[in-house]
């Protein structure tokens, strides 16, 4: 049983350029939509679910979810995470990218146990160092007036709150396999992505 409430934000930003443009996570996949599965992974293991997003149909396109949007736009990805937090009404809060269609409720929960047991934050990091602060787990008190913080002072980039909270890392090859991990973390950027992922998925 757990020991914690958490809210899920799945995130449904950007401006989708390499995309035409289009929203993406409302490309079909499958039997539904792209974005349909982080926010099924997502609801899996929350009890609050949250769309984070600037779009004036967001509303349309998560009917009976709760929409946010940003109080002031341009801020990047870490700007969305700021938008997320403090708009949860858990401590522990999970976020998703809408355009990662491989992510499972079993690596969200991994990840939100570490922060129910008490970090600031729990984060994916590769091999190779980067990171995946867009498919996260996040404590809201600690982390909302972190990120503030860092956006009072110019930063952008939402890997900063990890270094800047002391969060835990979350050692990707520690935990998975190569191909599991390119697997679930693949986000979808382009048209060519989504073909290369539906073919994926039914493969």
């Amino acid at each position: 049983m757990r020991s914690r409430w958490r809210s899920g934000v799945l995130l449904a930003g950007g401006s989708s350029s390499r995309f035409g443009g289009q929203p993406k996570g409302l490309a079909p996949f499958g039997d539904a939509r792209l974005a349909d599965r982080p926010l099924a992974a997502l609801r899996a293991v929350c009890d609050e679910m949250l769309v984070a997003a600037n779009h004036a149909d967001a509303e349309r396109w998560f009917p009976g979810t709760r929409v946010v949007r940003d109080t002031t736009a341009g801020r990047g990805g870490l700007g969305a995470l700021e938008t997320a937090l403090c708009a949860a009404q858990h401590d522990t809060v999970l976020v998703c990218a809408w355009d990662m269609p491989f992510v499972t409720a079993e690596l969200l929960e991994m990840l939100a146990t570490i922060v129910d047991a008490g970090a600031t934050c729990c984060v994916p990091v590769h091999p190779d160092g980067t990171s995946e602060p867009l498919c996260a787990a996040y404590a809201r008190a600690m982390c909302a007036p972190a990120a503030t913080l860092l956006l009072q002072g110019g930063e952008r980039a939402a890997h900063s709150l990890l270094r800047h909270t002391a969060g835990a890392v979350w050692r990707v090859d520690e935990h998975l396999g190569a191909g599991d991990a390119a697997r679930l973390f693949r986000n979808v950027n382009t048209h060519d992505e989504l073909q290369a992922a539906r073919e994926e998925r039914a493969a």
